[in-house]
C-alpha cells in the first residue's frame, strides 16, 4: 500500500511537472505569461498525497470533504495553467489569484467541518502554537538579517533603512502577514507534501539530517521547470536551479526542525508563505531589472541563495538533528490515532 502510495505522489508531484516544461518551453518561447503554472506548481505535492490515500485507503478517518475540495481546486488550478497557455491573456493570474484565495476561504469550511479526531489523523490539527510564534519570530529575524547582510556587501544599507522607516512600508508588511488567512492553500499544498509526507519517510530512511538535506535537493530540482522558463531565461537556468536547491535545502533544515518541534503544519505553511511575499518589499522597485546583465543577475541570485543556506541551516546544528527522528509517517500518524480511539 506505501509503495502504491509513493508512486501516486511522485507521479502527481513531478509527472506533471515534467509535462508542465514542455508547455512553459512553448510559453516561453512565445513570450506568454506563465505565472499561473507556478501557481499550479504549488497544489500538486498535496493532491498526489490525497490522491495516493484516497486510491489506497478507504479508512472512516479520511478527512473526505476536505481531500476532495482541495483536490477539485487543484484540477481548476491545473485548468487555469494550461488556459493561460492556449487562451493568454493578461488576466490569468488575476483568475488563479482569485481562486487561490476563494478555494483558501472554501477550505476553511470544510477543514472545520471534519472531525477532530480525523484532523489528528492526518496531520491537520494545529499544535503548540505558543512555541510556534516564538518560531515565526525567530524566521523573521533571519530573513531580515540575510537581506540586511545583502544590501551591506552591495553597499545599499542605507535604502533599507530608509525603506523600513516608512509607516507605509510596515501597514504593507501587516497586509501581508493577514493575508495568510484568505490565501494560504497554495502554500499548504506543498508543505503536507514536503514536510507532512515525505520528510518522515526520507529521515527514516536516510536519517534525521540526511533525509532533510535529501528532501532540500529532492525540492530544489522540483522547481526546474519554473528556473528555466519562469524565475530565470534559460541560458541562465542552470545557475537558478543552483540557488534554487541551496535555497531550499537552508530553508528545509529550517522548515524541518520547526515540524519537527511542534508537529504543526501550519507553522511551515505559514513560513513559507511569509518567505515568498515579504521578499518584494525588499526589493528596490525602482530599479529596472531590464538593465541586470546576466552575470550580475547569477550573482545575486548566488548571493542570497548562499545566505539563505548559511543563515537558515544554522539550526542542523541542533541535538535535535543529532537523534532520531519522532516525526510520524502518515501510517504511524494514522495508527496512533486508531489505538487512541480503540482505547
Amino acid at each position: 500500500m506505501e509503495r502504491k502510495r509513493s508512486t501516486i505522489f511522485f507521479t502527481i508531484s513531478y509527472g506533471i511537472p515534467l509535462l508542465s516544461a514542455i508547455l512553459m518551453f512553448i510559453g516561453y518561447q512565445q513570450e506568454i505569461e506563465l505565472g499561473a503554472f507556478a501557481s499550479m506548481f504549488m497544489f500538486l505535492p498535496a493532491m498526489g498525497v490525497m490522491l495516493g490515500v484516497l486510491m489506497t485507503s478507504h479508512n472512516p478517518l479520511i478527512p473526505k470533504r476536505f481531500f476532495s475540495g482541495y483536490l477539485i481546486l487543484s484540477i481548476i488550478a491545473i485548468g487555469i495553467a494550461c488556459a493561460s497557455l492556449f487562451m493568454p491573456n493578461d488576466n490569468w493570474m488575476i483568475i488563479s489569484t482569485v481562486v487561490s484565495m476563494a478555494g483558501s476561504i472554501l477550505a476553511s469550511v470544510l477543514l472545520f467541518t471534519e472531525k477532530k479526531e480525523k484532523r489528528l489523523a492526518f496531520g491537520l490539527k494545529g499544535n503548540k502554537w505558543k512555541l510556534s510564534f516564538g518560531l515565526m519570530g525567530l524566521f523573521l529575524a533571519l530573513y531580515v538579517l540575510r537581506f540586511i547582510i545583502v544590501y551591506a556587501l552591495s553597499g545599499d544599507l542605507s535604502w533599507l533603512i530608509k525603506n523600513f522607516s516608512k509607516l507605509e512600508t510596515w501597514g504593507a508588511v501587516a497586509f501581508t502577514i493577514v493575508m495568510y488567512v484568505v490565501n494560504w492553500i497554495m502554500y499548504f499544498g506543498e508543505e503536507y507534501g514536503w514536510r507532512y509526507y515525505l520528510q518522515p519517510i526520507l529521515q527514516h530512511k536516510f536519517g534525521t539530517l540526511k533525509g532533510v538535506l535529501v528532501l532540500g535537493v529532492v525540492w530544489g530540482l522540483w522547481h526546474a521547470p519554473l528556473n528555466f522558463f519562469f524565475y530565470a531565461k534559460p541560458e541562465i537556468g542552470i545557475f537558478s536551479l543552483m540557488g534554487q536547491i541551496m535555497n531550499c535545502i537552508g530553508l528545509g533544515i529550517f522548515f524541518a526542525y520547526c515540524y519537527m518541534k511542534t508537529d504543526n503544519i501550519w507553522l511551515v505553511s505559514i513560513l513559507h508563505f511569509l518567505n515568498n511575499n515579504l521578499s518584494p518589499l525588499f526589493s528596490d522597485a525602482s530599479a529596472s531589472s531590464a538593465s541586470v546583465s546576466n552575470s550580475d543577475m547569477i550573482a545575486g541570485t548566488l548571493l542570497i541563495t548562499g545566505l539563505s543556506l548559511i543563515i537558515f541551516a544554522i539550526v542542523g546544528f541542533s541535538k535535535l538533528f543529532r537523534s532520531p527522528s519522532t516525526l510520524p509517517t502518515l501510517e504511524e500518524r494514522l495508527a496512533t490515532v486508531e489505538r487512541q480511539l480503540d482505547d
